[in-house]
């Protein structure tokens, strides 16, 4: 048998509207979001995905981009051994 304990003064969660204590900071665009971290010497990642659909990708020459201001590293699939890259065909029709 389950014993169902009300509380004196306890909002009841259906039909009725529940204060957001965050709702203020966020619809002003105080409210701080982990995107909004900033850590120092943290690096942000950038995905170069090919321009042409369904093309074969032969080589990548990383060389430009790592000789560019700023650049602190150039990873590809073949850098991660150990993760297992799925491509996923669209289903047609």
């Amino acid at each position: 048998m389950r014993r169902v304990v009300e509380h004196a003064g306890a909002p009841a969660p259906i039909g009725e509207s529940i204060r957001r204590l965050d709702a203020v900071a966020k619809v002003t665009g105080a409210a701080r979001y982990t995107v909004d971290l900033q850590v120092p010497g943290m690096a942000h990642a950038w995905l170069v995905r090919s321009p042409y659909p369904h093309a074969r990708i032969r080589s990548i020459d990383c060389h430009r981009a790592l000789q560019h201001p700023g650049v602190v590293a150039v990873v590809k699939a073949d850098d991660l051994p150990d993760v297992d890259i799925v491509y996923v065909r669209a289903r047609r029709g």
